[in-house]
């Protein structure tokens, strides 16, 4: 790693909270950002409405999802880099008390 690299790991479990926790808020907000298609007065403005409708509806279950899963890797990093360092910290103690 480069110099003066340090884990924080506070802030990595924070930053995991915070996207798991907003991809729930995120995907709360589909309904408002898909609501139910308006009649426009002509089956092809209908369709046309619904068709963008559920592409927003699309895209926020995409982005909702996708921020609930940096939040799982997130979470995984954190724990990764604490079980890693308490190894390490296992192995000093051992040389230290067979030297």
């Amino acid at each position: 790693m480069g110099a003066g690299y340090q884990v924080v790991y506070g802030d990595l479990g924070d930053l995991a909270g915070a996207f798991s926790s907003e991809s729930g808020e995120f995907a709360g907000l589909r309904p408002r950002m898909a609501p139910p298609p308006v009649d426009g007065g002509d089956a092809t403005v209908d369709a046309g409405i619904a068709a963008v409708l559920s592409l927003f509806a699309s895209l926020n279950a995409g982005i909702s999802k996708a921020m609930g899963e940096h939040g799982t890797k997130l979470r995984e990093c954190h724990d990764d880099y604490k079980e890693n360092d308490s190894d390490v910290v296992a192995l000093y103690n051992k040389v230290i008390g067979e030297a």
